[in-house]
């Protein structure tokens, strides 16, 4: 099992050398736009680091000489998924803990309790979508999990450059909200990761690997 991870993280070296980067260049254009965009960071940072580390594993998992390589491992398969998934949510909760550390030293005005809640919504929703971008991947193909990440991307972009103008009003509705409602997310996404992560150990075939 650990042979899989080391082979992700060496074959990913590079990429893991961009999320790095990434995850410092952003925060700092976001401060020379000044224009308080920062909780942009608790979707973009997460989303897109996932989708450097976890979709370029799922990548270079199609070559042929990845797949022999898989096939000779004395593992059982099942653990590919299951270390895939652990890639996955490592990666999430450690960016999104990261946005939210940056946005505590950022956001003076605004409240920790409110960050937490929403950098916890963010979290639930894209642990949902990562997961069932796996259960594509595991069912269909890498390129079909893919095209879900980029309508994901367009929509989330889409979404704060058209509520940019209302975007006080946002925040102010987020404030009275409920904040039980991210932990009942939460709860609802560790539900569903569940049965998108026994979806894809159902349909794993090794043979794809063959």
């Amino acid at each position: 099992m650990f042979a899989i991870l080391k082979k992700d993280i060496l074959i990913n070296q590079k990429y893991l050398l961009i999320v790095l980067l990434y995850s410092i260049i952003f925060p700092v254009i976001l401060i020379i736009d000044g224009d308080n965009k920062y909780l942009m960071m608790s979707f973009l940072l997460p989303f897109i680091n996932v989708n450097f580390f976890v979709g370029k594993s799922c990548y270079i998992e199609d070559s042929v000489d990845v797949r022999n390589f898989l096939k000779m491992l004395p593992i059982n398969h099942n653990k590919i998924v299951f270390i895939r998934y652990i890639e996955m949510i490592v990666t999430l909760a450690l960016s999104s803990v990261y946005a939210f550390l940056v946005q505590l030293y950022l956001m003076n005005g605004v409240s920790n309790a409110f960050l937490i809640h929403v950098n916890l919504l963010v979290f639930s929703a894209l642990l949902i979508y990562f997961g069932i971008y796996l259960s594509v991947y595991y069912k269909i193909n890498y390129h079909a999990a893919q095209n879900t990440l980029m309508f994901l991307f367009v929509i989330g972009v889409s979404t704060f450059i058209l509520t940019e103008k209302v975007f006080n009003i946002k925040i102010e509705m987020i404030n009275h909200l409920n904040y039980s409602a991210s932990y009942i997310a939460f709860v609802i996404s560790i539900i569903v990761l569940s049965i998108t992560y026994l979806y894809s150990i159902k349909e794993f075939k090794f043979n794809k690997f063959a």
